[in-house]
């Protein structure tokens, strides 16, 4: 029983620096490509329904401003405030409907009896934003603080609903991360888990490991934890950190990755490994010998493995991929209680009484 704890110990370390390396690409992808904003202004377009009021929203100087460029180009911003919104919202409504009534921009005010009667010509259009906001401004008695505050929960509603979208992406995008990054690392759940079963030394070195990680709740600066939102720096820290702890024989990586070539000796341990192969010369620098160690080594996988073999490893990688989609936070927490499972231990048995002897 102890030795499937251990066991269990030691495959969930593996998965929580598995996830938070994954999770880190992913931020790396979203935060580069805009990602949270293209869903945020997705939202946006859905909840007015009315594309001449969102595009004259995206410009309002209060939602414009978090541009980095100009106002409705390039990135969009990630967050919008809701009370913001409101204001920009309200201001964009009254200003389109007093340039119906050809009333100068400047005679406009804020006040409720302006804004519904706006949104009530914007209804007559067949608006749908106008449409949406009526019946929170029928609720607000005519109130305007009580309207501005309907329509910034009418906002916040329809961000949960894109924060639901996204979190539905990020889910697909992270068991993509994950199965490359299993592959290409080599991160095989069956090999794994074979392995800890063989080595009861690995098994204590990874439980030794993650008692550190419990009692610290770090690895490396990381500070588990808070939450695995952290810089790039610490995240490779971490990384770094889990490598240097991790036990000898560990089934993770391919040989050539471990392989250390000193750049004097680079072409004679090339030539070891290569020596029934048709590469041509290598040259001394150490970079191209474990490019060619991992080329080599990767095609005699491929040409002398079996099918079978290959399957298995694939459902090993799919395992870890789908590990990684769970999250860092899922699996410290996961962690810490199998951690003080295995720290309590058989309970003792009772003590004989002089009478029961």
């Amino acid at each position: 029983m102890s030795a499937l704890v251990d066991i269990a110990v030691g495959l969930i370390l593996v998965y929580l620096v598995f996830s938070i390396v994954v999770s880190g690409l992913h931020e790396w992808w979203a935060q580069y490509f805009g990602q949270r904003g293209k869903f945020l202004h997705m939202g946006i377009r859905r909840l007015i329904g009315d594309d001449a009021i969102f595009v004259r929203v995206l410009q309002h100087p209060l939602i414009g401003s978090l541009y980095r460029d100009r106002a409705a180009r390039g990135k969009p911003p990630a967050y919008v405030d809701s009370s913001n919104f409101a204001l920009a919202f309200a201001d964009v409504v009254l200003r389109r409907a007093a340039a119906g009534a050809a009333v100068p921009p400047s005679t406009v005010g804020l006040d409720f009896a302006t804004l519904r009667a706006a949104v009530a010509q914007l209804r007559l259009q067949r608006s749908p934003a106008a449409l949406s906001v009526m019946p929170i401004l029928d609720r607000s008695k005519g109130d305007i603080d009580v309207a501005l505050k309907g329509i910034e929960t009418w906002f916040d509603s329809g961000m949960d609903r894109v924060s639901g979208w996204y979190k539905a992406y990020a889910q697909r995008r992270l068991f993509v991360w994950g199965l490359l990054l299993a592959a290409l690392c080599n991160v095989d759940s069956i090999a794994i888990f074979q392995a800890l079963d063989r080595s009861p030394q690995m098994r204590a070195a990874l439980a030794a490991n993650a008692q550190q990680v419990v009692a610290s709740g770090k690895i490396g600066d990381l500070d588990l934890a808070t939450g695995t939102d952290a810089p790039r720096a610490q995240a490779r820290q971490a990384l770094a950190t889990a490598l240097d702890k991790a036990p000898a024989g560990l089934p993770i990586g391919y040989a050539c990755l471990g392989t250390v070539v000193a750049a004097d000796t680079a072409a004679t341990a090339v030539e070891g490994v290569l020596a029934d192969s048709k590469a041509g010369p290598v040259g001394t620098d150490a970079l191209r010998g474990a490019w060619a160690l991992c080329t080599a080594e990767l095609k005699q996988r491929w040409t002398h493995g079996s099918l079978s073999s290959f399957v298995l490893s694939l459902v090993g990688w799919i395992m870890t991929a789908v590990a990684g989609v769970l999250g860092a936070p899922y699996w410290f927490g996961l962690l810490t209680k199998v951690v003080n499972i295995r720290g309590a231990g058989p309970k003792p048995l009772p003590k004989k009484r002089d009478d029961d002897a």
